[in-house]
């Protein structure tokens, strides 16, 4: 039987509105067809219309109180919009974003005032001291090390509806080295976009070093992995971002709220960053890839979106060697000026791990995954006074994190938590060493053999006895 509209990716909105009515009155209480007629009728600004479907979907006990919640969440947005709309007086002016000297910011400072405080900021020295003995690797030198690597370049576009707007299989896989010629030459309008560093060149993992600002990272205090315990969120950061001018990402927040941070090495970014209370503004969509109607660059009429008029964005430039923080929840939009090279990372600290929890609930997130961030809450730092941390230490809570609870990797399938303890050790250290499995003891599967691994962690470290577990 062929696909209704409504099943197809490419099906147009209004389209797609038509069709799944049409599968609602055949199959009023199917929970597949309930959830898409939310999506379908968010997308196209129609929340009340969602709330009769989203209510029904509840009722039908499929336990999704979580899109329910989502579409009041949605439907506030649109009266604040409009309230917004009715008020008197000119559109408010835009927000100017600090720059700041590291030696101008101490770490307090920096949580009471930003992180806590949901500010961005610029710290115009640190761009270059991501590296180790802060020596900025720069263009050449990441695609010395990594050139030999591949990456899937994306297009990013207003109308997909994919988180950040990317377009996936937009371009062919090629090597990173053949790519950067291309940007060099300008013969692609590619972007490497958030290429996760860790689990694909670790060469330049290696060379890393996490700013004290960021070191507190409680995602590296949990033993399991919250989006997938092969490499989620903590495994696959810091990531690459490469490319040339005029590309960049659409409006977009960053998943769980996490907190992030970029150091762009070379070229020229500009930003528009919105603040946490202008979300509503914006025409947010957040049943297709949390999306934004408003375009921060190319809508400058606000025909799109009119209630953008009246958000406050900070609009600037960030230039090679500075590092710029955003904080948890912040609207943003970005587009390259130059050929451009960039290291990014999201975590979560103090500052914001209640936030996430909020967010990975209304996510509808299972019921492991919120309870790992609810212990994530309660984890006392591991550092009382942040200090730079070269990548090898910086990983290291995520295997003292397993050394202390390895009954939470007991939960995960035997074969699982190999590659999650495989994962940890190599990246504690900054490389992929070969590890192999010991022989199943009569209730355990532990590591054998190890080869090239730090003096820290001998083999009676890693293969333990049945009396330490």
């Amino acid at each position: 039987m062929a696909q209704a509209c409504w099943e197809q990716a490419w099906c147009p909105d209004h389209a797609a509105a038509l069709s799944i009515r049409r599968a609602v009155r055949l199959a009023p209480s199917e929970p597949k067809v309930l959830k898409t007629a939310v999506r379908i009728h968010c997308g196209l600004d129609e929340p009340e219309q969602a709330l009769l479907h989203a209510e029904e979907l509840v009722r039908v006990g499929t336990g999704q109180e979580h899109v329910l919640a989502k579409v009041q969440l949605q439907i506030r947005a649109k009266q604040h919009r409009a309230w917004v709309m009715k008020q008197p007086g000119m559109p408010p002016v835009g927000r100017e974003i600090s720059r700041l000297s590291s030696d101008a910011l101490p770490v307090p400072r920096f949580l009471e005032e930003f992180a806590t405080g949901s500010k961005p900021v610029i710290m115009i020295d640190l761009g270059d001291t991501i590296f180790a003995e802060k020596k900025n690797l720069g263009w050449e030198g990441v695609k010395r090390l990594c050139g030999e690597q591949l990456v899937r370049p994306r297009a990013h576009s207003r109308k997909s509806k994919a988180w950040a707007g990317s377009v996936a299989n937009s371009f062919p896989t090629q090597k990173l080295g053949d790519f950067m010629t291309a940007v060099e030459q300008q013969q692609t309008s590619g972007y490497v976009f958030d290429q996760s560093i860790p689990t694909w060149c670790h060469k330049l993992a290696r060379e890393l070093v996490i700013p004290k600002y960021f070191s507190n990272d409680l995602l590296q205090h949990q033993a399991v992995n919250w989006v997938d315990p092969k490499g989620g969120l903590p495994d696959n950061h810091p990531s690459l971002f490469v490319g040339g001018p005029g590309t960049g990402a659409q409006m977009h927040v960053d998943s769980a709220a996490t907190h992030f941070w970029m150091a762009l090495l070379q070229g020229r970014k500009e930003w528009k960053i919105f603040d946490t209370a202008d979300h509503a503004l914006l025409c947010p969509d957040y049943f297709n890839g949390h999306r934004f109607q408003h375009d921060a660059f190319q809508d400058e009429n606000f025909t799109a979106c009119p209630p953008a008029r009246y958000a406050r964005p900070y609009t600037f430039v960030q230039n090679a060697g500075e590092l710029l923080f955003i904080p948890g929840g912040s609207p943003h939009q970005v587009r390259n000026l130059e050929r451009s090279l960039a290291v990014s990372m999201n975590y979560v600290d103090h500052t914001n791990v209640h936030r996430a929890i909020r967010e990975i609930e209304l996510d509808g997130a299972g019921e492991q995954t919120i309870e790992t961030f609810k212990r994530l809450a309660r984890v006392v730092p591991q550092v009382q006074e942040p200090v730079d941390q070269s990548w090898r230490d910086f990983k290291r809570a995520r295997l003292r994190s397993w050394w202390r609870n390895p009954w939470r990797m007991l939960e995960l399938p035997s074969s699982t938590r190999v590659l999650e303890l495989m994962l940890q050790i190599s990246q504690s250290r900054g490389d992929l060493g070969v590890l192999e499995l010991c022989k199943s003891e009569p209730r355990h599967e532990l590591i054998s053999q190890v080869r090239d691994v730090s003096p820290e962690l001998t083999r009676s470290d890693i293969c333990l006895p049945s009396e330490r577990w």
